[in-house]
Formats: structure tokens, sequence, C-alpha cells
């Protein structure tokens, strides 16, 4: 019987750190690292074959073979998994002979072996990739899924054989691609769930959001509007025949959509929220919600007129560990928070910083760090339900790093920012930092002990009592690893170690049960104004800004037309400094 073929467009992603016990390393050419791929190999994939030669049979005499894209995965030292990449034309990459030893199986040694291949394609430079693997082999059929490869449908047999091994194994809403590639249908589709039929705005990014929608079964992409056309194909996969694309939003938001993820450019969502909440349209707001007082203001008002929900899509407020960090707040045996920090430290090298900053107009490139802040605050709220009241800050420019191109302006490198949470606690949080090195860490500090998350691996916290305080049969200190309650084969085919599900599957939940999101209009635009003041306080040297209750109207009539921004408006106009160095130009 013919084998399943799978099918994946290519994410930018690093090769994976160490994990559970793994590491890998690139296959030497050697004689004993041929005979190392032959022992994991055989009994499986080139049957019971001992001698070495099968290497060059299976591998070397491939077309498209790369020695430097074979990978040998060690375990305690010892060959475990390999797994590698040809490299085929019109930048595709074939994944190809993957195996694992018995003994490292069920140990998430699958996931890894996808991301290794992945990395391995896009540092090739590969922009799709696909495989082929047998029916019978469930626990690689399902780390591929959660790799992110779809079904690929050949003709009505291939349809029939993917149905039913999904249908076996308990998967619905899959997505799968025609033998060109191209969006076909959804497998499995479950039609006694009401479904939100959502529209993205910005079918780049916004298709990451489109994804996990889908991969929730409670919606479909009934729309999608970008003023790119081109980027319609790869936008389809996500997508059904019947889904309408347009280049213009007023005819967009006209289209029949409940509701609308709004994925554009980072300082320009909220007038399209706006414009969508008078329409009744639900929104997901991909990033930051405003970039000045008065964006806060008219979201606050059309969110309070309309019937429809606002929501910020923050990803990183639905790790799995602030989930667990949440529910434990919330069981009070770590008493009240005093103290909490939120890092979020994303450095990057001057190449892949005009990688993702096109040009000098690009939002990034007119950004002062603090306004990046809510991966680094939202999760800090969402733990202990506290609100932003208060903000002062502080900005540095190193000497010594500087990623920014030629005439543009010289941005600070990190804004070190201390709030007053609603509870009179202080939370330190850091906006966008890009000194060294990558990560994220959350700490808090509470009357009867701590817990934070451990840094580099995002799937553990510690947990720290008083001894005075230690709850019967807890002890005083312990790391725990933490896994998401739900659907986590579906998270972990989305981005942001599954933030990126979670986040989405919130908003459409809470349009079917008829639900504010936690991150409703008022919380979101408490942390934009967080930024928003913050970035004004760094530039008056640590001043304190109190910031305004959004929900009373009294108080934020105040701001109703503070337009001041470090982003260009739609006439090309910047009204407040994006540097420390521009403060003489403007008046502040």
């Amino acid at each position: 019987m013919s084998q399943l073929i799978m099918f994946k467009k290519v994410v930018p992603a690093e090769y994976p750190e160490a994990y559970a016990g793994f590491s890998f390393r690139r296959f030497n050419g050697s004689d004993e690292d041929k005979q190392a791929w032959v022992d994991i190999c055989k009994g499986s994939i080139i049957g019971e074959d001992n001698d070495i030669s099968a290497y060059d049979r299976c591998m070397t005499n491939e077309a498209g073979y790369d020695e430097k894209y074979v990978f040998i995965v060690e375990r305690d030292g010892k060959p475990v998994a390999t797994t590698s990449i040809l490299l085929w034309e019109n930048k595709a990459a074939r994944v190809h002979m993957v195996a694992a030893k018995p003994e490292c199986r069920g140990r998430g040694a699958g996931k890894y072996l996808a991301d290794i291949a992945n990395a391995a394609a896009y540092e090739s430079g590969c922009e799709t990739a696909t495989l082929s693997t047998d029916i019978f082999r469930i626990p690689a059929v399902k780390s591929y899924l959660r790799g992110g490869f779809r079904p690929v449908i050949l003709d009505d047999e291939s349809e029939a054989r993917w149905v039913k091994w999904l249908t076996e194994n308990n998967y619905a809403d899959i997505p799968a691609v025609d033998k060109d590639y191209n969006f076909s249908k959804i497998l499995c589709e479950n039609a006694e769930v009401k479904k939100v039929n959502i529209g993205v705005f910005g079918a780049r990014r916004g298709m990451n959001l489109a994804q996990a929608a889908v991969l929730s079964g409670k919606a479909y992409i009934g729309a999608v509007c970008d003023r790119d056309e081109s980027t319609f194909k790869n936008a389809s996969i996500y997508c059904r025949e019947d889904t309408q694309y347009f280049t213009d939003f007023d005819e967009f938001i006209e289209s029949g959509i409940d509701a609308v993820i709004l994925a554009n450019y980072f300082c320009d969502h909220a007038r399209f929220a706006v414009k969508a909440l008078e329409k009744g349209i639900h929104v997901l707001s991909e990033t930051q919600a405003a970039v000045t007082m008065a964006e806060c203001v008219a979201i606050c008002r059309a969110a309070e007129k309309s019937g429809a929900y606002y929501m910020l899509a923050e990803n990183y407020a639905y790790f799995a560990t602030i989930g667990k960090i949440k529910e434990l707040y919330d069981g009070k045996t770590f008493g009240e928070v005093i103290y909490s920090e939120g890092e979020y430290v994303h450095p990057m090298s001057a190449e892949e910083y005009a990688h993702y900053t096109p040009d000098g107009n690009h939002w990034r490139a007119q950004m002062p760090s603090g306004y990046y802040l809510t991966h680094s605050l939202a999760p800090l709220m969402m733990a202990t339900d506290e609100i932003p009241v208060a903000v002062n800050a502080r900005s540095v420019y190193p000497n010594d790093m500087r990623m920014e191109r030629e005439g543009e302006p010289v941005k600070d490198a990190v804004q070190i920012m201390l709030c007053t949470m609603s509870n009179g606690s202080l939370a330190r949080i850091t906006g966008w930092a890009k000194f060294g090195g990558h990560g994220n860490w959350y700490r808090f500090a509470c009357s009867k002990g701590s817990m934070e998350t451990v840094r580099g691996d995002e799937d553990y916290i510690r947990l720290c009592y008083n001894s005075w305080n230690l709850p019967e049969g807890a002890e005083k200190e312990s790391v725990v690893k933490v896994d998401f309650p739900f659907d986590e084969d579906k998270a972990s085919l989305c981005g942001h170690a599954g933030g990126d599900y979670f986040a989405t599957y919130e908003f459409i939940d809470c349009i079917l049960s008829k639900r504010q999101p936690y991150f409703n209009a008022y919380r979101s635009c408490a942390m934009a104004a967080t930024a928003i003041l913050g970035w004004r306080s760094s530039l008056h040297d640590g001043k304190e800004y109190k910031l305004p209750d959004f929900s009373n109207e009294e108080e934020r009539k105040l701001y109703e037309n503070d337009n001041l921004s470090p982003f260009a408006d739609e006439n090309g106009v910047i009204t407040y400094p994006r540097t420390k160095f521009e403060a003489d130009k403007f008046d502040i």
C-alpha cells in the first residue's frame, strides 16, 4: 500500500536546544556514524540490514543528498534517533529517513526530530517541506501533525485513508492540501459544532492565528484582507472554497464575518478595531491595542457601544506555565503578590533586524522598546488579576550595541518600567529588551512564597514556600513540569509555545459563550497606556505617570485628544520623539 504524503510550509526557526535528555549533532560521514545510523534504522525503515552499505543505498545515492543535513540525535551520549532532509528544486525540502530506537519513543523525540528538520530546511533556504510515512506508524504521524505537517490529498483513495486514520485517532478539523500543495479541504469537520465566521486582516502573521482558529474546530475563515494580493495563495491553506478575498478593509467588513483578526502593522490596529466594533464585529487584535491615548479612549467607547467583544491576542499570557501559576495563585496558598517581574528579551543581529524591518519607515524602525511590553506585562496581569495604575521608567542606550541602519533613529536597547499595580504591589517589566541573551522569564514574589518560570525552559516552573507557611503535603521548594490541560497536540502545531492557539481559542470561546475576554478593551488599553506613558516617563527622567481608569468616562475623557505618538500617522507626521536624541525637536 502506498505511503501517506504530508506537507508544511517551513517557518523561520533556530535549531532546538537540548530537550528531555536529547541532544543532536550533524552526521560526520565516518563509518562509525554510518553504523550508528544503521543501528537506529534497522528493524523499522531498512529492515534487518546491518551493513553500513545500507547508508549509501538509502542516503548517499538519493537525489538532493547533502551530508550537512543529516542529523544524529543522542540521549545520554548514545545515538538513538536520526532525521535528514533532501534538497529538491524550487526551494523544497524532503524530510527523509526519520527513525528512533524504541527506548526513546514516547519521550518527545518525534517533536524534537520534526523541529530539527524544520530548522534544517529553513537554514538551507527551503520554503516548503514534504515527507511520506506509513499509515501504521501512528506515533510518527502524530508527531508530524504536531510539527505542522498537513495531509496531502492525491486522489479519492488517499483522502479516504486519511479520513479513516484521523477518525480512528480522534482528530477533527484538520486542514489538508492537494497535490499542488494548495488548501483542499478540512478533513473530519465536526458539523455539529457551531462555528464562528472569522475574517483575517493581514495575511502574513494573521494566518498563524487563522490556523489556530481552524484547529479549534469552532471557527472557519470566511474572508481574508491584505493590500498585497500575492499573500492570498499562501493564506488559502487555512481557508475554504467559499472564502472571500479583499484588498479593501471597508468591503472586507461588509462580507458577513462575525469576527476579525487584526494582524496588520503594529502601530495601526486601533482605527480598524473601532471600525469593526461599530459594525458589531468581534475584534481580536494581534498586538498592542493602541499607540496613542486618544486611540485607547476610542477603542473603549466603541467596545461599550458595540454588542461585540474586543480582545488582545497576547499569546505569552496563554503559556502553560502562566496558566499553572494563575491556578496556584488563585488557590491562595502563596498569599498576595507583593512584587512581580516580567522579562521579554529578544536580541537581534543587524542581519535579523534588517530581515524583520524592511526599511526605515517600518514600525519596528520607529518604535521605542517600551511600546512592545505586552509579552512582559500581560502574563503578570493574567496570573494575579491585577492591573497597572501608575508607571515610571528609564531607558538605556549602550555605546557598543546598534542594529539600526544608517539614517534610522538610534533607539533604546531596553526600557525598564516599574508599575504600581491595582493592589499596591510593584511590577518590573522590560518591554522589548535587546540585550543578550534571548528568552523570557516571569517571577511572582508573594507574602507566603514565590513562583517563577525556569529560565531557558518554557515547560517548567519553580515553586518556593516560606517554611512557616508550608501547606500540608507540599514541598518547600520544587521544580514542576507543566502541560496544557487540553488540546496540547493542536497547540503544538501553532506558534509561541502554544500561546497562539490558546489565545485564539479563548477569543472564539468567549464569542460562543457570550462572555467578556480577560484582555478586554479596558485591560488591553491599560497595557497600551502603560507603554505610552512609560515612554513619556523615560524622556522625563523617570517621572511617575498615573494611568486613567478606562472604564470611567470622566477619567478617560481627559485623553480623548491626546494624539502624541512616536509613530508616523497617515500623513507621515511624527508628534513625539522616537529616541532621547530627538527630544530637543519636540515640545515635551
